[in-house]
């Protein structure tokens, strides 16, 4: 599993979707959090909402770092 600050830099780059962030991290809970007991609440409809809106964000910022090249 990647650490936050690698898909965190890996969706400004484009490179990820937030959502397929979301969907590694969820997944890590899932499979972690029965043994660590870490999360009492895990939000996965507010937080994929999130995601969705982040990714509309950076392909908005991709076009126009692509249109600024051409």
């Amino acid at each position: 599993m990647r650490t936050v600050i690698e898909m965190a830099s890996l969706v400004r780059r484009g490179e990820m979707k937030a959502t397929e962030a979301l969907d590694e991290t969820l997944a890590a809970i899932d499979r972690h959090n029965p043994e660590l007991n870490s999360f009492v609440h895990v939000d996965g409809d507010l937080a994929r909402s999130s995601a969705q809106r982040i990714d509309e964000r950076v392909a908005r910022l991709v076009e126009f770092r692509r249109e600024q090249l051409f």
